[in-house]
């Protein structure tokens, strides 16, 4: 889904060249909101690549838990409600062997912030 592109550098939300103060209309924004929305709902999949695969690289699916959801839910309400937008979202999944453990950052923070549902280990 993509709600708008900077002319400039072709980032889409929030732009980073000197184009200017690219910010999306309030019709982008609900767009683009409604996407987020809808991607958090989804199974998250990333490739892993392991040498014991022969380099075949698999996709692995994590579903979050619904306490994980809840605090991504608060998160990006507070990033929203201090920044405008949430800007651009990164999760990190770590398997530890008895568990994963979840995190997200904002790019308007660059601190990670830890949502692991410890009552799934």
């Amino acid at each position: 889904m993509i709600a708008a592109r900077c002319p400039k550098c072709n980032i889409i939300g929030s732009c980073i060249c000197n184009f200017g103060k690219y910010e999306l209309t309030k019709e982008e924004k609900d767009k683009w909101d409604k996407g987020v929305e809808e991607m958090n709902r989804q199974p998250i999949q990333f490739l892993n690549v392991w040498k014991e695969t022969v380099n075949k690289p698999t996709i692995s699916e994590f579903q979050l838990s619904a306490k994980e959801k809840e605090t991504v839910e608060i998160y990006l309400t507070k990033i929203k409600k201090k920044y405008g937008t949430y800007g651009h979202i990164t999760y990190s999944f770590t398997e530890t062997g008895i568990g994963c453990c979840v995190k997200i950052k904002s790019s308007h923070k660059n601190k990670w912030k830890d949502i692991t549902d410890l009552d799934r280990f």
